[in-house]
C-alpha cells in the first residue's frame, strides 16, 4: 500500500510539473526572482505546483512512520509556509537554490527521550529503501544531538529523503527527531522570534547577550535533563552564574512571560488530521480549521485558495503566516509538536525550574552564594 502511495506521488508530481512544462531551470529562476524582491505574476502557478507536489509526500511519510511508532510519540508534519520560503530565499547572503530546498515538507517526531528516539530512528533507516526515495545525508551529518550547534545551542537530528528519479527536478522531505525537552527549548526560540521580530533560531539575532543565554540554557536542559553535554569546558558553577547574569541583562525569562497564549478558535476544528492554521502576529486568536479529506490535493488547493487571499497587495507574501498541517490524532498531539502557534511555553518553563533546581542542588550553598552576589532571584 505505502509503495503505490508513493508511486501516486511520483505521478501527481510529474502530473502538476513536467507535464505542463515547467523545469528545473524554471524553478530555479523563481527562487532567484523571489530573492531579487520580483513579484511574481505568471509564475504564481509554477510555485504552487511546486509546493504542491510536496503536499502529497508529506501525508506519505507521516503514514509510515505514524505507522511504526508506538502511542506516546507525536508525529506531524507541515508544509512550509509561504512567508517562510520567500524569507530564507531573501535572506542575507542567501544562495539558495529553490530546487534544493530540502525542508519545504517537514516531518517532525517527539519522542519522551533520546534512547526511544535514537532506537526508532535506528531501526527507521536501515530498513529497505522505500521505492522512489533515499535518505541523501549521512547518519551523523545532521545529527545535532551528538554534535549540537555551537552557534544556537540547538539539537535535534534531521535525515533528508530524496526523490529516486531521472528527471533533473526532484522532491525533498525533512524528518526531524527530537526529544521533548528538546522540543520545548526549539518551539520557546519560535514563539520568542515571532512576538519580538528576531532571529534567535537562525543565531542571527543582534542580541549577543540573548544568543549566549539561549545557548547557555540548551546546555542547562542537556545537563540536568538529558545526562549529556556539549559544553564539556563550561564548569556547573560557571554555567549558573552565567545563565544568572545573561537572564539580568536580557530579561529574556520576565520578557517571555509578557507573551499572551493564544486561544484556539474552535477545539472541535482538531478532530480530523489536516489542519489549515492562520496565525495572525498580533491577534490573541489562533484559527485553526481542519479538512474532512485524506486527499492531500485537495486540501493544498483549499489551503492554497486561503493563502491567496490573504495575499498582500504588491508582495509575494501574505499579511497571516498560514500553515498546511498533517497531523496524526491531531486533538492529542497538535500542542505536542507546534506549540509555537499557540505561544504555549509552560513546558519550557517547567523545564527550565526543574533544571535550575537541579543544579543549585549539586551546587549547594555555593548557588545561593552566586545569587546573592549577583542581586538576582535565582
Amino acid at each position: 500500500m505505502y509503495n503505490k502511495c508513493i508511486e501516486n506521488t511520483t505521478f501527481f508530481y510529474i502530473l502538476v510539473l513536467m507535464e505542463i512544462g515547467y523545469s528545473k531551470t524554471f524553478i530555479q529562476n523563481i527562487g532567484s526572482k523571489i530573492h531579487r524582491g520580483q513579484i511574481l505574476n505568471e509564475e504564481e502557478s509554477a510555485f504552487a505546483a511546486f509546493r504542491g507536489a510536496h503536499a502529497k509526500i508529506l501525508k506519505n511519510f507521516r503514514d509510515r512512520l505514524s505507522n511504526k511508532v508506538s502511542k506516546n510519540v507525536a508525529v506531524g508534519g507541515r508544509l512550509k509556509t509561504r512567508n517562510t520560503i520567500i524569507a530564507k530565499l531573501q535572506r542575507r547572503y542567501s544562495s539558495m537554490d529553490l530546487t534544493r530546498m530540502h525542508d519545504i515538507a517537514g516531518v517532525r517526531l517527539v519522542f519522551e527521550n533520546n534512547n526511544a528516539l535514537n532506537n526508532f530512528r535506528n531501526s527507521f533507516i536501515n530498513e529497505p529503501d522505500y521505492s522512489n526515495y533515499e535518505r541523501c545525508n549521512p547518519t551523523d551529518k545532521y545529527d545535532y544531538i551528538k554534535t549540537p550547534n555551537l552557534d544556537t545551542g540547538y539539537r535535534c537530528i534531521h535525515d533528508i529523503y530524496r526523490e529516486k528519479t531521472d528527471e533533473p527536478l526532484k522532491t525533498h522531505i525533512e524528518i526531524q527527531y527530537r526529544t521533548t525537552v528538546q522540543q520545548a527549548w526549539a518551539s520557546t526560540l519560535e514563539i520568542w522570534d515571532t512576538a519580538f521580530n528576531d532571529e534567535t533560531k537562525f543565531g542571527l539575532s543582534s542580541k549577543k547577550d540573548l544568543q549566549t543565554l539561549l545557548k547557555y540554557i540548551s546546555e542547562l536542559f542537556a545537563r540536568e535533563l538529558e545526562d549529556m553535554s556539549f559544553l564539556k569546558y563550561v564548569s556547573d558553577e560557571d554555567l549558573f552564574k552565567s545563565i544568572i547574569k545573561l537572564d539580568k541583562s536580557t530579561g529574556f525569562i520576565s520578557q517571555l512571560e509578557t507573551i499572551k497564549p493564544k486561544q484556539q478558535t474552535d477545539k472541535q476544528q482538531l478532530s480530523f488530521d489536516y489542519l489549515i492554521v492562520k496565525d495572525t502576529v498580533n491577534s490573541d486568536e489562533l484559527n485553526v480549521n481542519s479538512v474532512k479529506t485524506e486527499d492531500a490535493e485537495v486540501v493544498f488547493n483549499k489551503f492554497k485558495k486561503i493563502e491567496d487571499q490573504a495575499k498582500q497587495p504588491d508582495s509575494n507574501k501574505t499579511e497571516e503566516n498560514i500553515v498546511m498541517l498533517s497531523v496524526k490524532k491531531a486533538d492529542k498531539n497538535f500542542n505536542k509538536l507546534y506549540n509555537n502557534y499557540m505561544n504555549d511555553f509552560i513546558k519550557f518553563r517547567t523545564f527550565y525550574e526543574q533544571a535550575i533546581r537541579s543544579l543549585k542542588k549539586r551546587l549547594g550553598a555555593r548557588a545561593t552564594i552566586y545569587a546573592l552576589l549577583l542581586n538576582s532571584k535565582y
